[in-house]
């Protein structure tokens, strides 16, 4: 890892730092004169940075890859100000002194253990508060990156705290070490990690839902679903019936099951009637009734949109492959 101890001051010294710095990441030179004038820097302090290896087109097009992993001690007058236009997601936990972000119009103070998670194409400042800021920092993008910051905003706040952090500052260094060294299946690898390490911070308090929405709740309201599947249900009657408040059952439950209450009930009403259609003789009218849904026209619109096919040609093709297979 190369360590250089820089003072930027204006932009001529920031194009300089682009070179000597950023010049061997992936995707985050600066390329114009217009790119000078969308940020700002006072890189005043220690900064290490690996030598990042060239990113295959197959790894920007499949995977995620790593644009730059840096460490950087910045002394008091350090900052950095972007004006967006970055295409990059960044990553930055602080080890140590204190520094403060202003993301989307909100400020964040930053101490030892909090973590922050934003999105480069969109204004950002942050810098030292106090004496001096030691913080790890990636820049990543790729396949799948918008989606996985998505989740994370769907669940948390730009800024948290990792309570253990020692999980982290594990994956951190494995990444680390597998950018430093060259081997086979490389971007795989770093693929990889950068997925356990976004998922870590997705699912990250988890498990804090204070008792009001946990594995068993969970299955009793999936098992009222199925018990009641004929019957009309809204997200009033289940929000009710759970004594949950609508918005934190809606969140919730959709980190368990990657739907919202309704969308899973409408896929239980669905893969029910595909049953129905190929175990009995029902008529399409007396199959939607049963899974709860007594608009005829509405529920072949609905079948079709799920399925692929009306109700009818699912039971046609369904019973055909049956036969065949029997045979």
């Amino acid at each position: 890892m190369s360590t250089k101890k820089l003072r930027i001051f204006n932009l001529h010294e920031c194009n300089q730092l682009n070179y000597e710095i950023m010049g061997q990441t992936n995707g985050l030179e600066l390329n114009s004169f217009q790119d000078l004038l969308n940020c700002e820097f006072n890189l005043s302090g220690i900064i290490e940075e690996p030598i990042c290896a060239p990113i295959s087109s197959f790894a920007q097009e499949n995977l995620l890859y790593i644009q730059a992993l840096i460490n950087i001690n910045g002394d008091k007058d350090y900052f950095t100000k972007r004006y967006g236009s970055l295409e990059s997601y960044m990553i930055a936990y602080t080890e140590s002194g204190n520094g403060f972000l202003i993301y989307e119009d909100k400020r964040y103070e930053l101490n030892k253990g909090d973590l922050f998670f934003i999105n480069c194409a969109k204004d950002h400042y942050y810098e030292t508060l106090g004496e001096h800021w030691k913080y790890r920092l990636i820049h990543f993008n790729g396949r799948n990156a918008a989606d996985f910051y998505k989740m994370y905003r769907d669940n948390h706040n730009s800024k948290i705290s990792l309570i253990d952090d020692q999980k982290f500052l594990g994956l951190h260094e494995k990444l680390l070490i597998t950018l430093q060294t060259m081997q086979p299946y490389q971007e795989l690898k770093i693929s990889s990690i950068l997925n356990q390490i976004l998922i870590d911070l997705i699912c990250k308090n988890e498990t804090d839902f204070s008792g009001e929405l946990n594995s068993s709740t969970m299955s009793s309201i999936i098992d009222y679903m199925s018990e009641n599947i004929s019957k009309t249900i809204t997200l009033d009657d289940l929000s009710q019936k759970f004594n949950l408040s609508k918005f934190y059952f809606s969140r919730e439950f959709k980190k368990f099951t990657g739907f919202s209450p309704i969308e899973y009930l409408i896929q239980l009403r669905i893969d029910r009637a595909k049953k129905l259609l190929l175990s009995s003789d029902q008529r399409i009218s007396e199959v939607c009734s049963f899974v709860g849904i007594p608009d005829e026209n509405y529920f072949s619109q609905l079948f079709k949109s799920k399925a692929g096919v009306s109700p009818l040609n699912y039971r046609k093709l369904g019973r055909k492959n049956i036969k065949l297979h029997n045979e």
